[in-house]
Protein backbone atom coordinates (compact mmCIF):
# COMPACT_ATOMS: atom_id res chain seq x y z
CA UNK A 1 0.00 0.00 0.00
CA UNK A 2 1.38 3.55 -0.88
CA UNK A 3 0.27 6.85 -0.51
CA UNK A 4 -0.95 8.48 -3.84
CA UNK A 5 -1.04 12.20 -5.34
CA UNK A 6 -4.86 13.50 -5.64
CA UNK A 7 -6.32 15.87 -7.26
CA UNK A 8 -7.40 18.17 -4.64
CA UNK A 9 -4.02 17.49 -2.25
CA UNK A 10 -2.74 20.89 -1.35
CA UNK A 11 0.13 19.72 1.04
CA UNK A 12 2.95 16.92 1.46
CA UNK A 13 4.05 15.94 4.39
CA UNK A 14 7.47 14.94 4.50
CA UNK A 15 9.69 12.59 7.01
CA UNK A 16 11.53 14.56 9.75
CA UNK A 17 14.69 15.02 8.98
CA UNK A 18 16.13 13.68 12.08
CA UNK A 19 13.56 11.08 11.84
CA UNK A 20 14.67 7.10 11.59
CA UNK A 21 12.04 5.82 10.97
CA UNK A 22 11.56 4.71 7.02
CA UNK A 23 8.73 6.77 5.26
CA UNK A 24 8.29 9.15 2.22
CA UNK A 25 6.08 12.22 1.00
CA UNK A 26 3.21 11.82 1.93
CA UNK A 27 0.01 13.96 -0.36
CA UNK A 28 -3.00 15.18 1.50
CA UNK A 29 -5.83 17.59 1.81
CA UNK A 30 -4.71 19.46 5.05
CA UNK A 31 -8.02 21.69 5.97
CA UNK A 32 -9.20 22.96 9.04
CA UNK A 33 -12.84 22.42 10.40
CA UNK A 34 -15.30 24.03 12.58
CA UNK A 35 -16.75 21.82 15.42
CA UNK A 36 -20.14 23.00 16.23
CA UNK A 37 -21.66 23.87 19.28
CA UNK A 38 -21.53 26.85 21.61
CA UNK A 39 -17.55 26.98 22.01
CA UNK A 40 -16.50 26.12 18.25
CA UNK A 41 -13.06 25.25 17.81
CA UNK A 42 -11.38 24.82 14.34
CA UNK A 43 -9.35 21.75 14.17
CA UNK A 44 -6.54 20.18 11.46
CA UNK A 45 -8.36 17.54 9.19
CA UNK A 46 -5.53 15.48 7.46
CA UNK A 47 -6.82 13.48 3.98
CA UNK A 48 -4.54 11.01 2.57
CA UNK A 49 -5.40 8.84 -0.78
CA UNK A 50 -3.56 5.06 -0.87
CA UNK A 51 -3.27 2.87 -3.34
CA UNK A 52 -3.56 -0.66 -3.16
CA UNK A 53 -1.35 -3.06 -4.88
CA UNK A 54 -2.60 -6.77 -5.37
CA UNK A 55 -1.09 -8.40 -2.48
CA UNK A 56 -3.01 -5.71 -0.32
CA UNK A 57 -6.48 -6.94 -2.34
CA UNK A 58 -6.18 -9.95 -1.83
CA UNK A 59 -5.02 -10.17 1.72
CA UNK A 60 -8.32 -7.72 2.20
CA UNK A 61 -10.25 -9.79 0.76
CA UNK A 62 -9.49 -12.81 2.47
CA UNK A 63 -9.03 -11.31 5.87
CA UNK A 64 -11.50 -8.13 5.81
CA UNK A 65 -9.55 -6.34 7.94
CA UNK A 66 -7.26 -3.16 7.30
CA UNK A 67 -4.73 -2.39 10.14
CA UNK A 68 -3.82 1.65 11.08
CA UNK A 69 -0.80 2.40 12.94
CA UNK A 70 -0.18 5.90 14.00
CA UNK A 71 3.28 6.70 16.00
CA UNK A 72 2.98 9.23 18.55
CA UNK A 73 -0.27 10.57 19.68
CA UNK A 74 -3.09 8.50 18.10
CA UNK A 75 -5.35 11.42 16.50
CA UNK A 76 -8.82 10.73 15.56
CA UNK A 77 -8.80 8.98 12.64
CA UNK A 78 -11.40 7.45 9.72
CA UNK A 79 -10.84 4.55 7.10
CA UNK A 80 -13.04 4.94 4.30
CA UNK A 81 -13.06 2.50 0.68
CA UNK A 82 -14.40 6.01 -0.77
CA UNK A 83 -13.86 9.43 -1.68
CA UNK A 84 -14.78 11.47 1.33
CA UNK A 85 -17.40 13.59 1.55
CA UNK A 86 -14.74 17.04 2.10
CA UNK A 87 -12.71 16.00 -0.93
CA UNK A 88 -15.79 15.74 -3.56
CA UNK A 89 -16.43 19.16 -1.95
CA UNK A 90 -13.43 20.43 -2.06
CA UNK A 91 -12.89 19.32 -6.28
CA UNK A 92 -16.25 21.14 -6.96
CA UNK A 93 -14.83 23.94 -5.40
CA UNK A 94 -11.40 23.69 -7.30
CA UNK A 95 -13.41 23.46 -10.54
CA UNK A 96 -15.92 26.74 -9.67
CA UNK A 97 -12.54 28.25 -9.41
CA UNK A 98 -11.44 27.73 -12.70
CA UNK A 99 -14.84 28.74 -14.22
Amino acid sequence: MKPIQFQSQNSVFTKPKNSELECGSLPTLSVGITTPGDNPKTIPLIISCWELDETDIENILRDKRVWLTAYGVQPPVSLESSTPELVEQQIDYDKSKQN
